[in-house]
């Protein structure tokens, strides 16, 4: 009888490992040893794979006595831990503290700011972890292209960051279970969510996946949800036994005004959004997991742009739209711990929305277990590659036959216990100096991944390599990694700024300068720390290797993928421009300002009414022509140049409406029509591109069938 585990072809697990002809390729000793632990593991019992029987803590060895993880991650998983997995207590509690320092204009700019860096960021990480995977932790991708001694400093720079993050969203999950009731003890809750993470680590990294899927899922639904409201609570269509009931707009952004306490309060909101983007590298963590990390790991690196557009940028924008930066509630006894000073759950409280504010609430507690999910699997897995790499007590190198690195996970596990620190008053103290520790731990652990595929580009060049050797590259090339480290550079100053002149004025202390920096001197101690024990300096480019683990690419298969995946390119775009197309005008008719507009005469509401049917059609017609089968490359150009002239038709819905009297965009309250020429030649610069594609489709196909 046919076996129907999975067949395992070296790292990945995937089709693009073996050669063109159907043969496999040789085999290095790494991915050897990764096929028979995956063969062993699947070998085992259902329960014992999923760490349920006492037979599965036994230690798993391969021939060569090296422990390795399990590759079970699906892609699914992966797209979520790239677009949720990191959003938690920075986002949803950490934000309220930083509009109360900075205003709604300084939390904007400074997310986009830390957007921006955590883009290149991700996107080089996701180059070098497709060309050199590594089990365990991308700091050796600082040993291996910057200096020994500094990957020591990286590795357990990171082990410790999230050491500290996984008692302080215990802690603020137990906090927040006080927005419903204070009965109970907080030190309960803590044992009770310590347990959960407990419990959730037992399944392994499948656990983690699972959980990760479910929680991101959560907590983009209620993002989205919580943006949909605040955008018809800003237009003034809240109900009435709440603030929004009338045309809220940007009335906050006046009064109190958009930035607070200066250029102060705009250099003291880094530091938080840092924070709250702080887990978005775990995506290439979790690459080394992962069944197909060829495949799911370019695409969950994609997924990171729109998490930052939408789930930070948006929502903050919202908040910053609807909650007032002087709001005395957003002064809560902690700003990361205290989930009732969350500007998302004041702003569902001001809009009268009974019960959205507990929805929200539930969506923090969630939120929080989940990172604290997270620490305990970057800080195990980093740990454990720390010892395999000899910068650890050989210890932390067990591996369980369910591949769970045993001892690292309860180790990182014991550090939970810290969160009853935040329970007695004398124990406050000792919690905010380890917060003082994760504060700034991730600016270096991104600057290091950036400084890392600088030297990785570097090296390559000059050792005489071709780019077309590289089956991934970041979207911003070398210039993208040095954009990002120039920008952690700029948020370090930043911060050094404000930890000695603060926001409130006058100069900080000793005591509060260490509160605000003190990641820096310890990241020090770590590197010397690291070169006492290994001797060793910075790097030449000529001593960087850039053979060993590469991964084995079957290029034919992986260059078939890069074309499938370009030739949707083109109807990506023309696709989002017919739905614009479609939807645009209906959009526009919200909160009753075109067609039921009472100012507006008769045949002013007939024209909209026309417009809004006209737009219809031309999206459906652009649809249409575009997704027509064509029985030859010849149609199928056709097919396209038609859609294209259907998109680019879409200011003729509204080029009427900037001449009649009584329109929207003519009316005195809302001054000329240059909102709909900028609408207007966003279509038509989004029909232009997806044509572009399109033709560098069609033409590449046509010299093929030539």
């Amino acid at each position: 009888m046919a076996s129907n585990k999975p067949v395992f072809s070296g790292e990945g697990v995937d089709p693009e490992k073996r050669a063109a002809d159907g043969a496999p390729h040789e085999l290095s000793s790494a991915e050897s040893v990764q096929i028979e632990s995956n063969e062993q593991y699947y070998s085992l019992g259902f329960w014992t794979r999923m760490g349920c029987t006492a037979e599965s803590f036994k230690r798993r060895t391969v021939s060569d006595k090296t422990n390795q993880l399990n590759q079970t991650l699906r892609s699914r998983h992966m797209h979520m831990i790239a677009i949720g997995g990191s959003i938690g207590a920075g986002l949803f509690v950490g934000t309220g503290s930083a509009l109360r320092r900075g205003g709604p204009a300084s939390l904007l700019l400074d997310y986009i700011i830390i957007g921006v860096m955590i883009f290149n960021v991700v996107f080089a990480l996701g180059e070098l972890g497709i060309m050199y995977p590594i089990s365990g932790g991308f700091y050796t991708y600082s040993t291996r292209f910057i200096d020994p001694s500094w990957g020591f400093a990286m590795g357990w720079n990171y082990v410790f960051q999230w050491a500290i993050v996984l008692p302080l969203e215990i802690t603020v999950a137990s906090f927040t279970i006080y927005f419903w009731t204070s009965d109970v003890h907080v030190a309960v809750w803590i044992s009770m969510f310590l347990a959960a993470i407990i419990i959730i680590n037992i399944f392994g990294v499948l656990g983690y996946g699972e959980e990760e899927f479910w929680s991101s899922a959560l907590k983009l639904f209620a993002i989205v949800i919580f943006m949909i409201i605040g955008l018809i609570c800003v237009c003034g269509g809240g109900p009435s036994r709440g603030i929004y009931s009338e045309y809220w707009g940007a009335r906050l952004w006046y009064d109190p005004g958009a930035f607070r306490n200066g250029f102060k309060g705009f250099c003291s909101v880094f530091v938080t959004a840092a924070f709250a983007f702080s887990g978005t590298e775990l995506v290439g963590l979790a690459a080394a997991e992962s069944r197909t990390p060829l495949k799911s790991l370019p695409s969950a690196v994609k997924q990171v742009f729109w998490r930052i557009t939408l789930f930070y940028v948006l929502s903050l924008l919202f908040v910053g739209l609807l909650v007032r930066s002087d709001d005395e509630r957003l002064l809560g006894a902690n700003p990361y711990v205290d989930a009732q000073a969350s500007p998302f759950v004041l702003a569902a409280q001001d809009a009268g929305l009974i019960g959205f504010d507990s929805f929200m609430n539930v969506v923090i507690l969630v939120s929080v277990i989940s990172i604290g999910n997270s620490g305990v699997y970057g800080g195990s897995r980093t740990l454990t590659a720390l010892a395999e790499q000899g910068y650890a007590p050989k210890i932390f190198t067990y591996v369980d036959r369910a591949g769970r690195p045993l001892v690292s996970t309860v180790t990182i596990i014991a550090f939970g216990a810290l969160a009853y620190l935040g329970v007695a008053e004398s124990g406050i103290e000792i919690f905010d100096w380890l917060l003082a520790l994760s504060g700034l731990a991730a600016l270096f652990t991104w600057g290091s991944i950036c400084l890392a595929h600088i030297r990785f580009r570097a090296a390559w060049k000059h050792q005489g390599r071709p780019l077309d050797e590289i089956p991934f590259k970041s979207v911003g090339g070398v210039y993208g990694s040095y954009l990002g480290l120039i920008l952690i550079f700029l948020v370090l100053v930043a911060q050094f700024y404000v930890a000695i002149w603060p926001p409130g004025g006058g100069v900080n202390d000793a005591e509060g300068f260490f509160k605000s920096y003190l990641a820096l001197p310890v990241v020090m101690f770590f590197w010397i720390c690291g070169y006492a024990w290994k001797r060793q300096g910075w790097l030449r480019l000529d001593q960087i290797d850039l053979d060993s683990g590469r991964r084995q690419i079957d290029w034919e298969a992986h260059h078939a993928e890069m074309e499938k995946r370009r030739n949707a390119t083109g109807r990506f775009f023309l696709s989002l421009v017919a739905l614009s197309t479609s939807v645009s005008c209906y959009l526009a008719d919200w909160n009753e300002t075109h067609v039921k507009n009472p100012r507006w005469p008769p045949h002013a509401r007939f024209h909209n009414g026309q417009t809004m049917s006209m737009g219809l059609c031309l999206g459906a017609l652009t649809a249409y022509f575009l997704w027509r089968p064509a029985r030859d490359l010849a149609a199928a150009k056709d097919n396209v140049n038609v859609a294209v002239v259907m998109a680019s038709l879409y200011w003729v819905t509204g080029f009427s409406a900037i001449l009649y009297p009584g329109t929207k965009w003519m009316d005195p309250e809302y001054g000329e029509g240059s909102p709909q020429i900028v609408v207007f030649g966003a279509h038509l610069l989004g029909a232009w591109y997806g044509w572009v594609l399109e033709m560098r489709r069609t033409a590449h196909w046509a010299g093929k069938v030539q």
